[in-house]
């Protein structure tokens, strides 16, 4: 309600009277969750002009701001003005721009971010070490996105499975195949505390394919659309594989391994088909990003 937010503001002012920091905060939160950051950034301004005491609320709502708009060096200077305008920041506040900062891919300033955060007394927690190893990933950081994992581990925080997707990633973006298979096999010993979803065994087998180990990519996947861990084919129409949510390499993958199945079940074949075939002789790709992709 971003916009409603704004007509409040307006006909304020046009009657003459004067905003409080009430009405800012809420207008500027509206702007963040409407993804419209640089208006929440604009109104943070319009209320320092004012004249008006910013407080906590307003600065996280503002930090939060330059997360979304990926503006990790407004999100570093709010966070030290905070200070020095002796506004403590809070966990809240330190975790946002430590975000701020992996969503830029600013892998040294959200370490910086962390270390400063200890320093201030904050204690870390699972959410500051997942931002800083989601910044991990642009710069296929993989072994410091292990080494953070290790150390929340350390402090007897539970990963999730956003943190061990962030640290797939990571390790993904290097092709290290070896430790994403290690990674994924530790979410499912964890139950439904990580319990890995698709974007896991894409990671997965992006590492392997990276890594150019297609044999064993394509065994990978066979084992997980047998166990129904991956499901590639549409639901109501055999022998139509629907590929809206996969990565393009991943897709290849999914054909080949379709395309192989169907030679091996070939009349004349001794071979026999890897995982169970669908009862069509046709096989329909589906592709490209429709209404309905995950």
């Amino acid at each position: 309600q971003w916009q409603a937010g704004l007509r409040i503001l307006g006909t304020l002012a046009c009657v003459r009277l004067q905003a409080d920091r009430v009405s800012f905060n809420a207008t500027i939160s509206a702007c963040v969750r409407g993804s419209e950051w640089q208006r929440a950034l604009d109104l943070g301004q319009e209320l320092l002009r004012g004249g008006l005491a910013s407080s906590l609320i307003t600065y996280n709502a503002l930090l939060s701001a330059c997360e979304v708009g990926e503006h990790w060096h407004a999100a570093v200077n709010l966070l030290r003005g905070m200070c020095l305008l002796a506004l403590r920041p809070d966990s809240i506040s330190w975790n946002t721009t430590i975000s701020a900062c992996a969503q830029a891919g600013q892998l040294d300033e959200a370490l910086e971010t962390m270390t400063a955060m200890q320093r201030s007394g904050i204690v870390l927690d699972a959410i500051s070490y997942t931002a800083a190893i989601t910044a991990c990933e642009t710069s296929a950081a993989w072994q410091q996105a292990l080494d953070l994992l290790s150390g929340l581990q350390r402090q007897q925080l539970l990963p999730n499975t956003i943190t061990y997707n962030a640290t797939l990633a990571a390790c993904q973006s290097a092709h290290r195949w070896q430790e994403t298979l290690r990674l994924l096999a530790e979410m499912r010993a964890t139950g439904d505390q990580a319990k890995p979803g698709q974007s896991s065994h894409f990671y997965v087998l992006l590492a392997l394919l990276g890594a150019e180990q297609v044999p064993e990519a394509l065994d990978f996947y066979r084992q997980l659309v047998e166990h129904g861990e991956l499901r590639p084919w549409h639901r109501k129409e055999p022998g139509v594989l629907d590929l809206h949510s996969f990565p393009a390499a991943v897709a290849e993958l999914a054909v080949r391994s379709a395309v192989l199945d169907r030679l091996r079940a070939a009349p004349g074949s001794s071979l026999q088909p890897a995982v169970a075939q669908q009862d069509q002789d046709d096989l329909v790709v589906v592709t490209g990003r429709g209404a309905h992709s995950a």
